[in-house]
């Protein structure tokens, strides 16, 4: 997997390019530690933020927690030495040290991917099998694979401090990997093949997800006529005696919008649209009162009507009649003089239109967030896949005796790349989570 952070230049006994010049070396010095001190910051944000905000306490965000830690030790043990051998150009601290270096690398970087792999079965099975999934959710399993994950990282990365190491070729002061049978397997099993199950994973659950919409919006268009929702009220003029003239029209849904003679069609507050209003055929006028008791009144004639309808849908007509009843019963309340001149409500009581509100606000949460760790992994192949390419190419290349490595620069550039990437994931969960955008707030304010 990951031989080091320059590469795997085992032919190559030339030290790695290093800042001559002091000053511009201090100052290189200065750049590079900056990038390790925000990674740790981030990170311990991430992990303050989900063990202090309940609302941060899911599944999900727990492999993210573990993988921040990935990122959090990549920062503190292995950044450091990245900076220590590109300012200096050569290695100078014992060769148990550079195991060591070399080790948290491999073990840090598959710890990652595989935390992500998990991520990624976690939502795959939340979004296609979500009932199977409420039930068998529990922090103990949870806790278990991310305990797992790690063992696996820790078991890759331990070959190499037991001695894989130690060959007759090592240059003791350059801080390489130089086992190219390791590097070429390690790479396949700890990265490419986890990548293309985490892509396929994603492409599985946007495709559900697609076809879950597609259901959604079939099943609204069929069930438009069965929604007993009745009237819409808006945009009523008042007289001056204190009474609206109004008149009822047939809506898409079967309900009926209630509008006033002489003044513009309202907009469904519910769409937002006004497709269609010219086709609307209009019921004959309605005078109703505008006060507090008829809106009461109102809302009530308009549950009994959507109750005693028949199994066809609710016409203007039919809504028109029962508050026009309502008006006649209410004929010897006393009028009220309105100041307001365009006085405007909403009156709509839909039966089933508001009986799955939460779960519509949980379904939308579970968008946002398979969203969201789609980007970290996007954001992960982009850092990792370049650094990867070249590891694979130059253990073949050394592997087959051709000259054909990419060379140390492009793997300072690649593997520099990589470690950005444990920077840039709290900056993800900062843009593109509000609820971590909360709780950073939160943190941060103190």
């Amino acid at each position: 997997m990951v031989n080091n952070s320059l590469g795997n230049y085992s032919e190559c006994n030339a030290s790695v390019p290093s800042v001559k010049d002091d000053d511009t070396k201090n100052w290189w010095a200065l750049i590079l530690v900056v990038v390790p001190c925000l990674t740790i910051f981030g990170n311990v944000l991430v992990i303050l933020a989900v063990k202090r905000e309940r609302t941060l306490q899911t599944v999900t965000n727990y492999f993210i927690v573990s993988l921040a830690v990935a990122d959090l030790l990549v920062a503190m043990v292995v950044m450091p030495f990245a900076v220590y051998v590109l300012v200096y150009g050569t290695w100078t601290l014992p060769g148990v040290v550079c195991d060591f270096y070399i080790a948290m690398d491999v073990m840090c970087s598959t710890s990652s991917i595989f935390n992500l792999v998990a991520i990624s079965v976690d939502r795959y099975i939340a979004v296609t099998r979500p009932i199977e999934y409420a039930k068998h959710k529990n922090n103990r399993r949870v806790w278990l694979t991310i305990l797992l994950v790690w063992a696996v990282s820790a078991a890759i990365g331990s070959p190499i401090v037991l001695g894989l190491n130690n060959t007759p070729d090592r240059v003791p002061d350059l801080c390489l990997f130089y086992h190219t049978d390791f590097i070429i397997y390690s790479s396949l099993s700890s990265f490419y093949i986890p990548c293309l199950t985490m892509v396929f994973l994603y492409y599985r659950i946007f495709s559900a997800l697609r076809d879950r919409e597609k259901k959604k919006r079939a099943n609204r268009k069929s069930n438009m006529g069965d929604i007993k929702s009745s009237c819409i009220i808006e945009n009523i003029a008042n007289t001056r005696s204190g009474y609206s003239v109004a008149r009822f029209a047939e809506t898409a849904l079967g309900a009926a919008a209630l509008v006033a003679p002489g003044i513009e069609e309202p907009t469904n507050t519910a769409s937002g649209s006004n497709e269609d209003e010219d086709e609307t055929p209009l019921d004959p006028v309605v005078v109703i009162s505008n006060d507090k008791s008829t809106e009461f009144f109102l809302a009530t004639v308009v549950e009994e009507a959507a109750s005693n309808s028949p199994s066809a849908p609710t016409t203007g007509s039919m809504c028109g009649e029962s508050i026009g009843r309502t008006h006649i019963s209410k004929k010897d309340h006393k009028q009220e003089t309105s100041s307001s001149t365009g006085s405007r409500f909403n009156l709509r009581k839909a039966n089933k239109a508001s009986k799955k509100k939460g779960d519509k606000i949980s379904a939308r949460k579970e968008r946002k967030a398979t969203k969201t760790l789609a980007i970290v992994l996007g954001v992960f192949l982009i850092c990792w896949v370049p650094f990867f390419t070249c590891n694979t190419m130059d253990a073949l290349c050394s592997k087959m005796k051709k000259d054909c490595q990419p060379g140390v620069a492009a793997f300072i550039a690649t593997s520099w790349l990589g470690y950005m990437n444990s920077f840039v994931n709290p900056v993800i969960y900062t843009l593109f989570n509000p609820e971590f955008r909360k709780a950073f707030r939160k943190l941060i304010s103190f």
